[in-house]
């Protein structure tokens, strides 16, 4: 490929007109969940629903039938805050 202007590929300088090597198409970034980092304030102000959902992801058995008052100190000391 003939470059139209002075171009960087690959740390290299080419100026108009001169040969580059053949780009390769960019590829593409390995998507990785994010996992959110919590804190005890996180895990204070959280609305209940919130609480058992993630009691339930942090495999927290009777989730679902806990209140949140009951649930925060769990989540607290399984997420080691």
């Amino acid at each position: 490929m003939v470059a139209t202007h002075s171009v960087k590929i690959n740390g290299k300088w080419y100026k108009a007109g001169e040969m580059t090597p053949a780009e390769k198409p960019a590829e593409k970034p390995i998507e990785r969940p994010i996992e959110k980092h919590y804190t005890k304030k996180d895990i204070t102000f959280m609305r209940v629903d919130d609480l058992r959902t993630l009691a339930a992801e942090k495999g927290i058995e009777g989730a679902e039938e806990m209140t949140g008052t009951a649930l925060k100190p769990l989540l607290i000391e399984r997420l080691g805050l």
